[in-house]
């Protein structure tokens, strides 16, 4: 009777994780709904603000290693430096790819729904 007991305990366990983990499935809806809300709050600003720390650098080194480089040249590189990690961090694998797990695995889709309602209004 005791090894029915934990059978059946076993059983309803196993059922009840594994409708948990369909519940906490990322929907194509709750994804575009983070995204968007990443957008909004600019949460990704972190990610420019260190591209823009890096570029800065970047600029820096050029012009103490080779002052002879034309100014506009070493700011097309900072540019185009800039560029890229901005690239990157929408592309897929990159930081927005890596943030939306995160948003997914704490908040609910009707918390990113309460999150984004509050953004539209003033004061959001």
């Amino acid at each position: 009777m005791d090894r029915m007991r934990a059978v059946v305990v076993a059983l309803a366990l196993l059922a009840a994780s594994s409708v948990s983990w369909a519940e906490e499935a990322l929907t194509d809806a709750k994804r575009a709904d983070i995204e968007r809300l990443l957008h909004v709050t600019d949460a990704l600003k972190i990610g420019r603000m260190f591209a823009s720390t890096v570029t800065q650098q970047i600029e820096r080194t050029l012009r103490q290693l080779r002052p002879d480089i034309p100014a506009e040249l070493v700011s097309v590189v900072g540019e185009e430096v800039q560029k890229t990690i901005d690239e990157r961090m929408v592309a897929q694998g990159g930081l927005m790819d890596q943030v939306i797990p995160l948003y997914h695995r704490y908040f609910s889709h009707d918390d990113i729904k309460a999150m984004l309602a509050f953004y539209a209004t003033p004061a959001g």
